[in-house]
């Protein structure tokens, strides 16, 4: 592996993780975006534009080419919150550790190396679509830009997986909120008022009485419906019936019939004083293992000499290529090696960077010579 390469490339990296591009941090995503748009027009004829969707920033960058005959590249560069030093990228051999290096600046940083390597007829059916919160769920980034950008081609998340293993399935993800609206009255006279906080303990008592009952019989972990309780917000003060109470529940699918029918026990709770609606709601995702574009893509990384590690081909979370998944778009996720996302010890392999950006090359141009 050439030492100039990989020292331009963790230098681009370091570049991206020094952005502190958390979900709540809007101006500084586009500050990342504005400088990768820099990179794209210095090396391609291609039409880029940065905007906003419900205050979230985006890129979208794309040659003059149909739908058809387009592998977009779509990544987020939005990342968890971190104390100030994981945005300093630190080397320790051949791993680079900091906020976002695995998830998902590091593979950005592989794109854009590629990018500039690619010729110009695979540049011409290479798109890239940047997005700024699917940390938060995703709804207003590729949520809405998929719909309105990706009918047809083929798209790489490259956001899930493990060294290189397909992902081929992910469960879908569900996010139910339940308000419930009751009377005020003094605590010492409760009998004058209609506590909602009582009434929310009593909705999520049964439906964790039903989740239990219908699901807990499912032996495979990844088969089984999650449920958790995410937040629970009620009353105002001790000594005060509480006049509103609301709580927030996440569940997790395998399949769209689990899906459905968890939204219907959900909406049997609605009545004069309780409300629910979605927040979140994704089906599952399975991948065509045998999808032309899937197969190229994976001969891409078994020529390169790279091993499946086999982990991960069942994805427990949810992330943004649910969406492009659910336009029947060909949807294709793996990534390098790296571990511990989300954590103060996230980090990602340098030459599985480089590796990756010998796969995208390969692959742009395969497709390119194909279409």
């Amino acid at each position: 592996m050439n030492n100039d390469n990989n020292k331009a490339l963790a230098d681009t990296l370091r570049t991206l993780v020094a952005y502190t591009s958390t979900p709540d941090n809007p101006s500084e995503a586009k500050r990342l975006m504005e400088y990768v748009a820099e990179r794209i027009t210095d090396s391609s004829n291609h039409t880029v534009t940065i905007d906003e969707h419900a205050g979230v920033p985006y890129l979208i960058a794309r040659p003059d080419t149909d739908d058809a005959h387009i592998v977009w590249n779509v990544i987020h560069v939005d990342v968890v919150p971190a104390g100030k030093d994981l945005f300093t990228l630190r080397q320790d051999g051949d791993k680079l550790f900091g906020r976002g290096t695995y998830d998902m600046k590091g593979i950005l940083a592989s794109f854009l190396h590629a990018f500039t390597q690619l010729s110009d007829s695979a540049k011409n059916k290479t798109a890239l679509m940047l997005s700024a919160d699917e940390e938060v769920g995703g709804a207003q980034g590729v949520g809405v830009l998929a719909k309105q950008h990706i009918s047809e081609g083929v798209a790489l998340v490259l956001d899930g997986g493990h060294e290189w293993t397909l992902e081929e399935k992910a469960r879908g993800v569900l996010h139910m909120a339940i308000d419930v609206t009751g009377k005020t009255a003094h605590a010492a006279r409760p009998w004058l008022g209609d506590s909602a906080t009582s009434r929310l303990v009593k909705v999520l008592q049964e439906l964790e009485q039903w989740y239990e009952s219908t699901y807990r019989s499912i032996q495979d972990d990844y088969e089984r419906p999650s449920m958790n309780i995410g937040t629970i917000r009620g009353g105002e003060a001790a000594n005060q019936v509480a006049e509103h109470a609301m709580a927030v529940i996440d569940f997790r699918v395998a399949t769209a019939q689990q899906l459905e029918a968890i939204k219907t026990k959900i909406e049997s709770f609605r009545s004069k004083h309780i409300d629910a609606h979605e927040r979140i709601s994704a089906q599952p995702m399975v991948c065509d293992i045998m999808n032309e574009h899937v197969q190229d893509f994976m001969g891409v990384i078994k020529s390169l000499g790279l091993k499946e590690s086999g982990k991960e081909r069942h994805a427990f979370g949810a992330q943004d290529a649910r969406f492009i998944a659910e336009l029947a778009v060909p949807t294709i996720v793996t990534r390098p090696p790296g571990g511990n996302q989300h954590s103060d010890g996230e980090w990602v392999s340098l030459s599985g960077l480089e590796q990756l950006k010998q796969v995208l090359i390969n692959y742009h141009e395969n497709f390119a010579k194909k279409h």
